[in-house]
């Protein structure tokens, strides 16, 4: 069973409440978890929000965004 990550976000003024699963992606480094967005347009500064909220990555259409600080290597589970 997939996990969800459930957000809240405001887009034009109207508050939002969505439902995202999370997904992992392989590197030659090992997998890491992230939350996809890919199915929504939500803003980057939205996206950036929830990054750090939750203290995860959040993947969308256009972009990948990592909370404050972080890379993709911090989020790598070793093999």
């Amino acid at each position: 069973m997939a996990k969800i990550v459930y957000i809240e976000i405001e887009s034009a003024g109207v508050l939002q409440k969505h439902g995202l699963k999370i997904d992992k992606e392989k590197t030659p480094f090992g997998e890491y978890e992230y939350i996809d967005a890919k199915a929504f347009n939500f803003p980057q500064k939205e996206l950036i929000k929830i990054a750090n909220r939750e203290g995860m990555p959040i993947f969308s259409q256009v972009h990948k965004v990592f909370p404050v600080g972080k890379t993709f290597m911090d989020f790598v589970k070793k093999k």
